[in-house]
C-alpha cells in the first residue's frame, strides 16, 4: 500500500491504466487501475471504482474488473 499522503509521481509510467467509464440514465461510474500511480509500490494492480446511482438505489451491481 502507498503511504497516506504520498504524491503521485510525474510521467506516463505513473498514470492510471485500464480506465473504464459507465454512462447511463440510472448509473454513472468510472473504474481505473491505480497500481502504476503508487510511488515505490510493489502493487501490480489497484482497482478503484466510483459509481453514482440515481433514483431509488436499486441499480445492478458494478461489473467486475477483468
Amino acid at each position: 500500500m502507498p503511504e497516506p499522503g504520498a504524491a503521485q509521481q510525474p510521467g506516463p509510467e505513473h498514470r492510471a491504466r485500464d480506465v473504464r467509464v459507465e454512462l447511463g440514465g440510472d448509473v454513472t461510474g468510472m473504474t481505473a487501475d491505480l497500481g502504476g500511480a503508487c510511488p515505490g509500490s510493489t502493487l501490480t494492480r489497484w482497482d478503484r471504482t466510483v459509481r453514482l446511482v440515481r433514483g431509488d438505489g436499486n441499480a445492478p451491481p458494478a461489473p467486475k474488473a477483468a
